[in-house]
């Protein structure tokens, strides 16, 4: 059955059952007072982390997978239409999404760390900087190192919705484990993209100034060049 915010995912293999509790990853908040906005407010903001159920599933092969043998198990996971800025929150029409996905038990565990990214933001902000993801300006790319005894990043693609004017909707597009060959990670550390980087503040108040998360300040030069562009036949 089609659900688009689920307490526990129940699986079943081999007449075993096993439960799988998703609270940890839902009402997630981050806290960031005196923030400076751009028209000079200083105000508390407050940002909801809504994931989506990619940080503990996997994608439909369907050459390979079998539909009907995942459905017994509990392994697809069919959801609603959502609206932009909250997984959970179906559209109006109960449309239901193409987006097929599997539960993998490996994501799933890898999803216990977004409660540690989370706290990393509300506890350090400033420490932390985002890379826009390749050919998609709209998606903050960002990671964080969880352990010395684990060589893998946690990396998170994430979204902003401007819901008010202090306060956010932070989307989790997708989160996973990856090794440091990963391209993701590769883009993160290389130092020929620091210069494309933004301060996770920075992304905020572009967000809350009615820009893209990494689009510049426009300036009186900015403008008359677009608009001569815009002229161009």
């Amino acid at each position: 059955m089609p659900s688009n915010n689920m307490d526990t995912i129940t699986i079943n293999v081999a007449g075993e059952q096993q439960d799988y509790c998703l609270m940890h990853i839902y009402n997630l908040q981050i806290t960031i007072p005196n923030f400076a906005f751009e028209d000079g407010r200083i105000d508390t903001v407050t940002i909801h982390v809504r994931p989506t159920n990619h940080v503990y599933s996997r994608a439909l092969e369907k050459h390979k997978d079998d539909m009907d043998k995942l459905k017994k198990s509990g392994h697809l996971l069919l959801k609603y239409e959502h609206t932009p800025s909250d997984p959970t929150q179906e559209t109006p029409n109960k449309t239901l999404s193409s987006d097929i996905r599997v539960f993998c038990p490996e994501k799933y565990q890898a999803s216990l760390l977004l409660s540690d990214f989370v706290q990393v933001l509300n506890t350090h902000p400033k420490n932390i900087c985002a890379l826009a993801n390749k050919g998609d300006d709209r998606t903050c790319l960002s990671a964080l190192f969880k352990a010395q005894s684990d060589s893998r990043f946690y990396v998170v693609l994430f979204r902003f919705h401007k819901k008010a004017n202090n306060e956010a909707s932070m989307v989790i597009e997708t989160a996973f484990l990856a090794e440091e060959d990963d391209f993701r990670v590769k883009m993160l550390k290389n130092p020929k993209n620091k210069p494309n980087t933004r301060p996770f503040l920075i992304l905020l108040r572009n967000i809350f100034a009615g820009r893209k998360p990494f689009e510049g300040r426009s300036t009186p030069k900015k403008r008359s060049r677009r608009k001569a562009q815009k002229k161009k036949p």
